[in-house]
């Protein structure tokens, strides 16, 4: 029967070949390589916290029931003890396949951890930053624009029906200066409404875009009656229209002469 290392951590309690024997465990000079210990080494397949254990009695022997042994913990590069026990004979389980009372295991970090310098703190962190202030609210729009102002109406002046004479504008000139030229847009140093206006008003003949005034026009002339037509010559007398001849009397028809009779 095998009895491995592996069969100490398997599980099987009701098998009595699932244990584990290690025949250094007996005095010096018992056996070639005898030393009175047993060291079991165990390699977990991924990291683990490990807070209690026990052992199970075997099926036979009760000398080779453990009482006196150390759990460490390779950490670091080092092997630190975490666990120690010595227990009297009256705390080994006698029956067999039995487990033991429950091992807790009482450590903390630092008492396995090597013992270096203490770390210097680390220097305090800047302050944070405040927080942003929320966005401003967007500005109001503007208020409506008013109305523009309506235009001023223009300067309108009576018309004259002949250029006047004694009109002068210190930019503009006189009347003739203005013929064959519209008045109305103003120009030549014209340009205020009431010079145009008195421009317009002055020069109605000189000025190309100015429409003389109704009553400025000649009264037109009464409409010429035609004469009235020669009067018609007398009917000349007609002849008179003679009378369609009387028709024929019917001459009278004669009755056919009888035909001859034929010979027997």
């Amino acid at each position: 029967i095998i009895q491995t290392a592996e069969r100490l951590i398997d599980g099987d309690r009701s098998n009595k070949a699932s244990k584990w024997l290690d025949m250094h465990f007996a005095p010096p000079g018992a056996c070639a390589g005898c030393n009175g210990n047993s060291t079991l080494l165990i390699t977990l397949d991924a990291p683990a916290t490990l807070g209690s254990y026990t052992f199970v009695t075997a099926n036979d022997n009760i000398k080779r029931d453990p009482i006196q042994w150390s759990l460490s913990r390779f950490t670091m590069g080092r092997w630190a003890t975490i666990d120690e026990r010595s227990l009297p004979a009256s705390e080994v389980p006698p029956t067999r396949f039995t487990p033991y009372p429950s091992m807790e295991i009482l450590w903390s970090w630092r008492d396995v951890m090597p013992r270096y310098p203490p770390t210097p703190p680390s220097p305090p962190l800047p302050p944070l930053p405040p927080p942003p202030l929320p966005p401003s609210p967007p500005p109001a729009p503007p208020p409506p624009s008013p109305p523009p102002l309506p235009a001023p109406p223009p300067v309108l002046l009576p018309l004259r029906c002949k250029d006047d004479v004694n009109y002068y504008h210190s930019s503009g000139g006189r009347c003739d200066d203005w013929s064959g030229l519209p008045c109305r847009e103003g120009g030549y140093g014209v340009d205020a409404a009431l010079d145009i206006a008195i421009l317009v008003a002055s020069c109605p003949e000189a000025c190309t875009d100015v429409t003389l005034a109704p009553d400025c026009a000649p009264p037109a002339p009464a409409p010429v009656q035609p004469p009235p037509p020669p009067p018609l010559p007398p009917p000349s007398p007609q002849p008179p229209t003679p009378s369609p001849p009387p028709p024929p009397s019917p001459v009278p028809l004669l009755p056919p002469p009888p035909f001859p009779s034929p010979p027997l």
